[in-house]
């Protein structure tokens, strides 16, 4: 809501060059930072972010992904990283098919992470092996990022993929992301 947020943006990457990413909160437990992202606001941070080729990292809920979408067709080739799994437990099933259907965009990727939020039996989390083989399914390996806990969990959660897919989850397409060689 800060008008002068884009130029702020633009001033901390020129002083930090290291700086890959911006993050939105869509939310704080459960008060929303903004409505929606056409608010002309979160727009125009949305554009400066992507002028300055960050990668727009979202956390969000299931409720917020129809409205990520019409952000993301707005600027074609921007590239966004799903935190946590979009948090399906804060939305219902019909909003996480939302979710699912942001794979069309080829520059979004899903970070697999926060599992322990969605279930007790870590490290491994197996009882959400069915949920997460259906997003990496649906994103394909080429688009699954890890983060976070063991990184035996890629090994769990990718049962019968191939190391060099498992490698890709691991580092690899977060390389490819942030343009690292």
């Amino acid at each position: 809501k800060d008008a002068d947020a884009p130029r702020k943006l633009e001033a901390l990457v020129k002083a930090n060059p290291r700086i890959c990413s911006t993050r939105m909160h869509v939310h704080r437990k459960h008060a929303p930072y903004f409505a929606s992202f056409s608010e002309p606001g979160v727009r125009a941070l949305w554009g400066k972010a992507v002028d300055l080729d960050l990668v727009i990292e979202l956390d969000m809920g299931p409720y917020y992904a129809k409205d990520a979408g019409a952000a993301i067709a707005a600027y074609p080739g921007c590239k966004v990283l799903i935190d946590h799994l979009a948090s399906p437990g804060s939305g219902t099933p019909w909003e996480y098919a939302d979710v699912l259907d942001l794979k069309q965009y080829p520059n979004v990727y899903m970070k697999l992470s926060a599992l322990g939020s969605m279930s007790k039996d870590g490290p491994n989390y197996e009882s959400l092996v069915p949920f997460t083989r259906r997003i990496i399914k649906e994103y394909g390996p080429d688009r699954i990022v890890w983060s976070g806990d063991s990184p035996k969990l890629v090994d769990v959660h990718m049962a019968g993929y191939s190391e060099a897919d498992k490698a890709k989850v691991r580092g690899g397409n977060l390389q490819k992301l942030l343009n690292w060689a």
